[in-house]
């Protein structure tokens, strides 16, 4: 599904970044459960002599949600 994954989220709190290791089939998953709440939206990036990538962005619903 896309590109490699190192398995390092980083997520920022204030000044704070917080680092979480996971499983690159974890992420995925999640980033599909996050599609399909629409959430966040998926671009599909062709890309010659290796697999297609896909690039995740949140969406408006998505930021209204982590703010919540």
């Amino acid at each position: 599904m896309g590109f490699p994954f190192n398995g390092r989220v980083e997520l920022a709190e204030d000044s704070l970044n917080y680092f979480r290791d996971a499983k690159t089939s974890q992420i995925y998953r999640e980033l599909q459960g996050l599609e399909q709440k629409e959430w966040v939206g998926k671009r599909v990036v062709l890309q010659s002599g290796k697999p297609d990538k896909n690039v995740y962005s949140i969406t408006e619903a998505g930021r209204e949600e982590l703010l919540r």
